[in-house]
């Protein structure tokens, strides 16, 4: 329970108000332990930069819901 406490501290939720506790998230995780080692590492780098666009007081352009699969 205290890792997901520390995962909730982090600077990067700051602001967000939950309606439930580290101690009920981690009552109803489930045995299997899940892991995205790729998706993770990349939001974490996402993370760093969009702060540092924003302390720089910039942004980032983004595609939307564009998709290159996608046929008009």
């Amino acid at each position: 329970m205290t890792a997901t406490q520390r995962y909730f501290e982090d600077p990067r939720f700051e602001g967000i108000i939950r309606l439930y506790s580290a101690r009920q998230v981690v009552e109803q995780r489930g045995t299997i332990p899940a892991d995205y080692p790729v998706a993770r590492e990349a939001a974490v780098a996402f993370h760093a930069r969009l702060r540092e666009l924003f302390a720089q007081k910039k942004s980032i352009t983004t595609f939307g819901p564009y998709s290159p699969a996608r046929r008009w």
